[in-house]
């Protein structure tokens, strides 16, 4: 998580789409560890899952999203050094990536999951 803030906080993400990725990811991941790691009312269940588990601990949490931070920061950095990043099918991949992260943080928000403070959960 901390690659990924500093990555967006600084500037050095090599596109617009990056940052804004990168900082989604930060509250993804502030989710993640506000809902399914700490509070029993949420089960990680998307992909994440087969990697953390259904309910995580901080540090599995914090792990994974320095890990695909970094990793989605190092591809971005990778597709512009090669000038592969203006081709139509990167910048649709890059739309499409952006465009389900942005689904993600909004939906976790619509279910209650806070990235900070307390969760709305709807069952309780």
């Amino acid at each position: 998580m901390a690659v990924s803030a500093l990555a967006a906080a600084s500037g050095c993400a090599s596109s617009p789409s990056e940052i804004a990725w990168q900082t989604l990811h930060v509250v993804d991941v502030a989710q993640t560890i506000n809902g399914p790691a700490r509070d029993d009312c949420y089960r990680e269940a998307h992909w994440p899952q087969y990697l953390i588990g259904e309910k995580p601990s901080t540090e599995a949490v914090i792990a994974w999203g320095v890990a695909v931070g970094a990793a989605h920061y190092a591809l971005d950095r990778w597709l512009e050094n090669t000038g592969r990043a203006d081709k139509t099918a990167w910048r649709w991949l890059r739309a499409i990536d952006l465009t389900y992260k942005t689904y993600t943080v909004t939906r976790n928000h619509a279910i209650g999951v806070r990235p900070w403070g307390d969760n709305r959960c709807p069952w309780r």
